[in-house]
């Protein structure tokens, strides 16, 4: 007689109910003993402990999704890790329910019968246990390559950047660690989580307050992750902010905390254990090998990671370039624009790389956190005036830049042997040992500092004059100092070095808020200091020296798009665009990856010719992908990844037609969820938004528009209407109607203002929505 648990919710009523009709039903054949979760419940206590066991014991599990409830997906992903048959349920007519299962998109793999009644769930019962007799673990994971990685904590990260998250990224940043960044990416794949947990040996992970936007989401993906997690034997610590619905199940297992330093008495014994242990539990990792069966060439097929941050040590092999390297830094000062996705970081790292295999360069990165950039904005919103912002926007970059370049050469000639040094080196390492805290702290700690003394400054005497004003500044970030700095800086560079800084993460900081004019005035400081910077540091008049010097900013280009708005020359800014729109180019990234990732690889033609089919319907494969698809590395590679672990799991040898559609539909899901968290609208009502187009037809008229604007709650006055269409259009949510029945997606910056000329005239305001939408919105 086969044993089984059903997991379910008690919200909503009705479903419960169902289940234990249905469980009633089944144990009554006499062939199957299914044990409900409410069984577990002795003295209004439920132990996890127990309820683990007993999946343990099991030989399948059952769980009813609806109400997705936290309890239900922890313990799906308990099971699913170790390998149960998984019999899943789901009364679809609640509405929010499935909302909330199609934007989390982790369990299609699995499949769900759908149910209103407890006869659909008996029935479909019966079809699972007459078909399935294995778990899909092993399945999942025969894809996944053997992880090479040296880190030792997976995080799953807030989708808000709290105090709390502040303090929490703070005491891990020494640790080598792999983030689930919600603000990047909302949810991985399935696979990819699990790839995650087998390579690290602790995992961390931060549930979300029940009163946070996005909360349901956050603490679905966290519920299910934290189960495979415990499954898989990790080191795993829950935490939460309060207030948080604990679940009755998991009320064992997550802290919570009310205040940072009871989020730090959590969060640092967790971490210095791991820090203690971290030798021992790498070992461990490794050594755990999993028996695998025997691969096919499509399972052995790696593409690498959809996510530039995630893939550091790799990238480099396979980089494509959509600009020539010399004309991403052929000034002293460059800008480098893209939409999320083009590949901004990617070309970061990637330079990186390639200038710091010249020993002549000395490369500098700098990447500010979120919420070092929001300390400023804070700053600023005390001053009044705008020539005390204008100054102390400038000051403050120019206090980064010098004292980041100064780190990084200590650190370089400190490496040197002590044989190597000169007497210039050393009188170097004195003068900035004797100004330790301004050059060697962390860059946090650094710029917390300063403004923490600029905004006691400000409070004692808010009523400089400029020039006073101006003095005071200049004397808190140590400016004089740079003059002597810059001397030093001429004594140890030698003619045939350069330095080269390298700026991205700026668009960590940029969500819709009312400071959103402030970070673009304080990002425009950056613009327009970087050029007198590097003139400034490249002449060095007192040594009679020039230094070779060039600067690169990264911005995503809708926020360079705002930022020109406070520009008084935007048309002499200068940039360089990274765009796919080239098909070519576009499945090169693809081809790349097949090639330097798959040591049996020959070239990329031959993942054409061998393991996809060569069409969908009577639509050539790369043309049905790249007509469905935005036009951005980190999408193509999503989906090919999608389309892979599609075959697999149906047992494939080749990436077949069909594998190809299912990736199509789950990749919608992840648009949908990404375009969510781009928006810079307010959360509920873009996603209300697009929630209004379901099962429209794909073109659709402005009165359309205006009508579901009016149903999420957007104003509908002229100005917030042509607003919040520009804004949809710069997303390529939508496509303007440009000529008759032609429409323009717009993915290059420069086509906006001729596009929206052209339909102006054009005069029909008719838009098509964008056919990556297609499958989650149900448009035919």
């Amino acid at each position: 007689m086969k044993k089984g648990f059903f997991a379910y919710g008690s919200d909503p009523i009705s479903s419960g109910e169902s289940v234990q009709s249905a469980i009633q039903e089944i144990n009554k054949s006499g062939d199957f003993i299914v044990k409900p979760w409410s069984k577990m419940n002795v003295y209004g206590k439920v132990i996890i402990h127990e309820i683990l066991q007993e999946i343990d014991t099991s030989d399948f599990l059952c769980a009813d999704l609806t109400g997705m409830n936290q309890n239900v997906l922890f313990e799906i992903g308990y099971a699913l890790s170790k390998n149960k048959p998984i019999f899943l349920v789901f009364d679809t007519s609640i509405v929010e329910s499935n909302r909330l299962y199609k934007e989390l998109n982790l369990l299609t793999n699995i499949g769900y019968h759908p149910y209103s009644n407890s006869h659909e769930i008996v029935s479909g019962f019966y079809e699972f246990i007459s078909e399935r007799q294995e778990g899909q673990f092993e399945s999942l994971i025969s894809s996944i390559n053997p992880a090479k990685t040296n880190s030792a904590l997976f995080y799953i990260k807030s989708q808000h950047i709290t105090e709390y998250t502040k303090s929490i990224s703070h005491i891990i940043d020494r640790l080598p660690t792999i983030i689930d960044d919600a603000l990047e990416n909302k949810v991985e794949t399935l696979v990819w989580y699990i790839e995650q947990l087998l390579a690290c040996p602790a995992l961390l992970v931060e549930f979300s307050s029940s009163r946070r936007i996005g909360e349901k989401l956050q603490n679905a993906k966290c519920s299910l992750v934290s189960g495979i997690g415990i499954g898989l034997e990790k080191d795993v610590l829950m935490v939460c902010e309060k207030p948080h619905n604990t679940p009755l199940d998991l009320k064992e297992l997550i802290r919570k905390y009310n205040t940072v330093s009871e989020c730090e008495k959590i969060i640092i014994p967790f971490v210095e254990s791991l820090n203690r242990r971290i030798a021992e539990l790498l070992l461990k990792t490794r050594q755990r090998k999993r028996t695998e069966k025997t691969r096919s060439d499509l399972q052995k097929i790696d593409f690498g990671e959809s996510v530039a941050e995630h893939e550091n040590d790799k990238l480099y092999s396979y980089y494509v370039q959509t600009s020539h390297f010399d004309s991403l830094i052929k000034n002293e000062y460059n800008l480098i624009i893209g939409r999320k996705g083009t590949g901004k970081s990617a070309s970061l790292i990637y330079l990186n790389e390639v200038l710091r295999e010249d020993p002549r360069n000395f490369v500098c990165l700098i990447k500010p956190i979120n919420f070092e950039i929001d300390g400023i904005t804070m700053l600023l919103e005390r001053m009044p005036e705008e020539y005390e912002k204008s100054f102390l926007i400038e000051a403050i970059w120019k206090f980064l830049i010098y004292t980041e370049i100064a780190r990084m050469l200590y650190s370089h000639i400190k490496s040197k042997p002590l044989y190597a040094l000169s007497v210039h080196h050393e009188n170097y390492i004195n003068f900035i040992d004797e100004n330790e805290n301004l050059y060697l702290n962390d860059i946090s700690l650094r710029l917390e500092e300063q403004l923490n003394q600029l905004n006691e400054m400000y409070s004692e005497s808010s009523n400089l004059s400029q020039k006073e004003f101006k003095v005071k500044v200049s004397e808190l970030l140590h400016v004089k100092t740079f003059s002597a700095l810059k001397r030093q800086f001429a004594n140890v560079i030698e003619d045939k070095n350069e330095i080269i800084v390298l700026i991205d993460n700026l668009d960590k900081s940029w969500r819709n808020s009312s400071k959103i004019n402030l970070l673009s005035k304080c990002l425009l400081g950056l613009l327009s200091v970087s050029g007198r910077l590097a003139h400034e540091i490249s002449v060095i008049k007192s040594s009679q020296k020039n230094i070779k010097f060039r600067l690169a900013i990264f911005l995503r280009s809708d926020i360079f798009r705002y930022v020109l708005q406070f520009a008084r020359e935007p048309d002499k800014i200068e940039y360089t665009k990274l765009k796919w729109t080239d098909p070519e180019a576009f499945f090169r990234i693809i081809e790349e990856r097949f090639v330097q990732l798959n040591d049996s690889a020959v070239d990329g033609n031959e993942f054409w010719t061998k393991y996809i089919t060569s069409k969908v319907g009577e639509v050539g494969v790369r043309d049905y992908i790249m007509g469905r698809t935005y036009p951005r590395p980190r999408d193509v590679i999503y989906f090919f990844k999608k389309a892979q672990e599609k075959a697999i799991l149906r047992g494939h040898s080749m990436i077949e037609e069909n594998d190809v559609r299912e990736a199509y539909k789950e990749y919608s899901s992840w648009v949908f969820t990404s375009l969510v968290v781009e928006n810079g609208i307010s959360y509920h009502q873009m996603e209300d938004f697009l929630y209004s187009l379901i099962s429209q037809n794909p073109i659709i008229s402005k009165d359309q528009l205006i009508k579901f604007m009016a149903e999420a709650k957007i104003s509908v006055d002229v100005d917030k209407v042509n607003y919040f269409t520009d804004h949809l259009v710069n997303l390529s949510v939508i496509a303007r109607e440009i000529k008759p029945n032609l429409f323009a997606f717009e993915y290059d910056f420069d086509e906006s203002r001729k596009n929206k000329i052209m339909a102006d005239k054009l005069n029909t305001s008719r838009y098509k929505i964008h056919p990556a939408l297609y499958p989650f919105l149900e448009i035919q």
